[in-house]
């Protein structure tokens, strides 16, 4: 038990220490309140090290992040969360599409991210099953502004990954061929990607709103 907040600190930045002079993985435990936050904040600032923050409920998980954020202050890093599925026994799967797509990120962000990734979570969402990393990896598709695309297999790859093909995109999972536009809802972002062709080349790749659709 700290009396003030500067034994608190000197305990946290302590044990940082230890975290930096680690050979591997490290579980920490028994930290309470926002404690835990602050040393998931120094993590990330000080070592560059990814980190994964488990919390006892959802709410607890959104006040955590909510404070990793604030003692981050201005960081290009942004704290992502790993919600569980919302299952019910009445029915084989019910959840949202926001969901699966914020899994999804977080995932991906694990794989291919910044090493200094904070992802918080909860024990439910770790005991669910999770895409098997190569199967997520070889997914990604990576399209460049004025190079060349098929567009034919990337609609086929969109389809046989799970995408639902729309009449306009306007949640995440969902894409749209109209003409010489491809629609695309990925759940790597915040908002959909339009990609305008010129034959098989991407003239040009822009995020737009999925409300205005402009």
């Amino acid at each position: 038990m700290f009396t003030d907040q500067n034994q608190a600190k000197t305990a946290v930045l302590r044990l940082v220490q230890e975290i930096a002079a680690r050979s591997g993985p490290l579980t920490i435990t028994g930290l309470t309140g926002a404690a835990g936050a602050y040393l998931a904040a120094v993590v990330r600032q000080r070592i560059k090290s990814p980190v994964l923050y488990v919390a006892a409920s959802p709410k607890t998980a959104q006040q955590r992040q909510a404070e990793i954020d604030f003692f981050c202050g201005a960081s290009e890093i942004d704290t992502v969360d790993f919600p569980a599925y919302n299952l019910s026994p009445f029915k084989f799967m019910a959840y949202h599409n926001e969901t699966a797509a914020r899994r999804i990120r977080a995932l991906y962000g694990l794989v291919t991210g910044h090493p200094a990734q904070v992802t918080v979570t909860t024990a439910a969402a770790l005991h669910q099953r999770l895409i098997p990393k190569s199967i997520l990896a070889d997914y990604a598709e990576l399209i460049i502004a004025e190079e060349e695309i098929e567009p034919e297999r990337l609609v086929a790859k969109l389809v046989a990954g799970g995408y639902t093909r729309s009449v306009i995109v306007e949640e995440p999972g969902d894409f749209c061929v109209r003409g010489g536009i491809i629609d695309i809802f990925s759940p790597r972002y915040n908002h959909p990607l339009r990609i305008e062709l010129f034959g098989d080349f991407a003239e040009t790749i822009r995020f737009f709103s999925p409300a205005s659709q402009r």
